[in-house]
């Protein structure tokens, strides 16, 4: 995935693309499910606006989307850290595939060890009630 992500990216070719590619990765505060890249809302045009001075002052990307959270919140990045809880947000999602993955191992392997099915006494007796009333169902008809 990371060989992929590497050459499938190129360098912005001019300063708004450039702040789009940040503005991308940040979300807008007050909008639902949006980045302040397409969002309207007057908060995300100043956002916009505050990326394309950073990027102007020579900040790299990294450190407008951290002085973006430190002044707006955690919650505005798009993309969670990889460090502290935020890890989490990566960990969990590979823990319950694994949990599920070897429960259905372990759920395989129990239902291949039992053996063929035995009908008891009590279910044949079940079965033989039922398939009389049945037949007492049809003959009232």
């Amino acid at each position: 995935f990371v060989v992929i992500a590497a050459v499938g990216t190129r360098p912005p070719a001019n300063d708004r693309e450039a702040m789009l590619a940040v503005a991308e990765t940040v979300k807008c505060p007050t909008c639902v499910g949006e980045s302040v890249a397409v969002s309207e809302a007057s908060i995300s045009k100043t956002m916009r606006g505050e990326i394309a001075d950073q990027l102007a002052a020579g900040r790299t990307p990294d450190e407008i989307r951290a002085y973006l959270a430190q002044n707006y919140g955690d919650v505005v990045l798009l993309d969670p850290g990889t460090e502290g809880v935020a890890v989490l947000v990566w960990v969990l999602p590979l823990l319950g595939l694994l949990g599920a993955v070897v429960g259905l191992a372990v759920l395989y392997r129990r239902w291949g060890r039992r053996g063929p099915l035995e009908a008891t006494d009590e279910d044949r007796r079940l079965v033989a009630d039922a398939l009389s009333l049945g037949e007492d169902e049809a003959v009232e008809a």
